[in-house]
């Protein structure tokens, strides 16, 4: 299923989720400077957070399917993902992130139909 992952995260008012950008703090107003997060983050982010109970159940060949879709996903861009690996995101996204972006996530990854 070709994906744009260079598609904004909106909260439920359609605002873009921000996250930090990792350059640290605005010096005037002492707030964490931030970017808009985007699918291609939002899968990285889910497919790098090592999750209670994976050191139980990975194996290196398991880490290594979500290094290597994330290597594809971090160029951004209108991609090609296979059902398995949107099920690979999509099975841990409810462990990562709140139910806001879990659901605008999903369904960016999986449009609802009817």
């Amino acid at each position: 299923m070709k994906i744009d992952l260079d598609t904004i995260i909106t909260d439920l008012e359609g605002k873009p989720v921000q996250v930090p950008d990792g350059t640290g703090r605005d010096p005037v107003t002492q707030r964490e400077n931030t970017k808009d997060l985007t699918l291609s983050n939002a899968c990285i982010i889910t497919l790098r957070t090592e999750i209670p109970g994976d050191d139980k159940t990975d194996t290196e060949e398991a880490k290594m399917k979500r290094y290597r879709l994330a290597q594809r996903i971090v160029a951004g861009g209108k991609q090609d993902l296979k059902a398995e690996e949107i099920e690979l995101v999509r099975t841990r996204l409810h462990k990562v992130f709140g139910m806001e972006v879990m659901g605008a996530v999903q369904d960016l990854l999986e449009p609802p139909t009817g």
